[in-house]
């Protein structure tokens, strides 16, 4: 997980959903699972928003998108079929025997 500056409230927001699933985890011998699904920038109406607002050059957007990947671990923005997958599944019965968070 890293920082956004010009995002302070995002910022404070997914820090504390984060800290906060850290506490909760104790929950576990009382059957109660947490999981916090905490994605990097995914490809959204929201995200092609931020990128227009960057800049009005091509160039600015593409550096934009570029230094997120660069940072992303997998070196790519999500889908957000993709986050929605994991939502599912850690609300599925397959996923019982989990309870994390993951943050990029």
């Amino acid at each position: 997980m890293y920082a956004i500056p010009a995002a302070p409230a995002y910022v404070a927001s997914k820090h504390g959903v984060v800290g906060l699933s850290k506490v909760a985890v104790g929950y576990g011998p009382d059957n109660i699972r947490v999981s916090a699904l905490c994605p990097a920038l995914t490809k959204t109406a929201m995200f092609d928003g931020v990128v227009a607002r960057a800049g009005t050059q091509m160039v600015a957007q593409q550096q934009m998108v570029a230094q997120q990947e660069a940072v992303t671990p997998p070196r790519r923005l999500a889908e957000s079929e993709e986050v929605a997958a994991a939502a599912v599944w850690l609300c599925s019965p397959e996923a019982t025997y989990v309870t994390t968070n993951w943050a990029t």
